[in-house]
């Protein structure tokens, strides 16, 4: 393998795993707070709102690391992609800037209702507008030479929307698997009914989405079948069932309450494992491989020299974050007299 594609891949690799870091953490918050927006009870409401404080913040992080991380490495990807699903991603940024606030603004409001509709309803924005922006790129963009060729609406269509509604049942998987470790009694058990119900819609969409990916690029099912392409496209899949499986038993015995969070976010790992693996070596497919849309190596050289020391700082900041805010949060969050005892 040569310096520029051994460099190529390493940043594709890179990437998807902060993508990964960016679902697992934001994914919860997402996802919690699309369970906010179906939540009528005011107490409920208020532990979920208690689990989320003080840690969502540093989640959004990770994406913006993601997106200048892709601008320097791929910039033919990032020209492409913000050309083709400006729509979508507009509505995303819109909707993490507006559940932000709504968030600050909700404690403080007179009319709570409304803030509390706009936490949730803009939680479910910026989660299906991820989820067009997976099917767009999944399911193929037009690209003529270095430039989008396709039209406003081609990342419209049925199977981004599947892709969208998966996702969505996939954030709340996570949302209810997190509020599990975070509340007690009824509301716990709540959760664990939403997660094993989350779970296996997200499975349903999910094995549908991948089907329907094989019809429309066929390669991608003799790449599942081939060796060596299957350690990266099937193995990764058969785990994320086998996780899922082991996810839904954990839920319905409830012995281990951080369980059912550690191991929903081993099946999204495998499941992007598996669609990272089933896309090498192209990132936009049908035609753009990871090489091609690459930036000059020594530029990958010098992005890779700063990520080395920065990458370990941000987990491990990340890290000690979830240390400090661990145990139940209640309905008031952490606490003065909480903070006192973890500082």
């Amino acid at each position: 393998m040569s310096t520029p594609t051994l460099l190529a891949a390493i940043w594709f690799w890179l990437l998807g795993f902060i993508l990964l870091i960016y679902v697992t953490l934001d994914g919860f918050d997402l996802g919690a707070g699309i369970i906010f927006l179906g939540t009528t009870d005011a107490p409920r409401r208020a532990l979920i709102r208690g689990g989320l404080g003080y840690t969502w913040h540093a989640n959004q992080t990770w994406l913006v690391v993601a997106g200048g991380l892709l601008f320097g490495a791929f910039p033919l990807v990032y020209g492409v992609v913000l050309s083709a699903l400006y729509l979508p991603i507009g509505l995303m940024l819109l909707g993490l800037i507006l559940r932000s606030v709504s968030f600050e603004f909700q404690a403080e409001a007179t009319h709570q209702a409304f803030w509390n509709l706009a936490f949730g309803g803009r939680s479910l924005m910026a989660a299906l507008a991820q989820g067009f922006v997976l099917g767009g790129v999944r399911g193929g963009l037009s690209v003529s030479g270095d430039t989008f060729a396709g039209g406003v609406w081609s990342w419209a269509t049925p199977f981004t929307l599947l892709v969208s509604v998966g996702l969505v049942c996939g954030y709340m998987l996570l949302g209810a698997a997190y509020l599990v470790a975070k509340t007690e009694g009824d509301m716990q058990q709540h959760c664990r009914d939403l997660a094993s119900m989350a779970a296996f819609l997200a499975f349903i969409l999910a094995l549908g989405a991948i089907i329907w990916s094989w019809y429309l690029y066929p390669p991608l099912l003799q790449k599942r079948r081939s060796w060596p392409s299957l350690w990266i496209t099937t193995f990764p899949a058969l785990l994320a069932v086998l996780t899922l499986l082991w996810l839904l038993n954990t839920l319905r015995t409830g012995k281990i309450e951080t369980a059912p969070y550690i191991l929903a976010v081993l099946f999204f790992a495998c499941a992007l494992v598996s669609l990272a693996g089933s896309l090498y070596p192209l990132i936009l497919p049908p035609t753009v491989t990871i090489e091609a849309a690459a930036s000059a190596p020594v530029v990958l050289e010098i992005m890779l020299l700063v990520m080395i020391p920065l990458l370990p700082v941000m987990l491990i900041y990340n890290a000690y974050q979830y240390r400090v805010f661990r145990g139940k949060a209640g309905e008031a969050g952490y606490g003065e007299e909480y903070m006192e005892k973890r500082l």
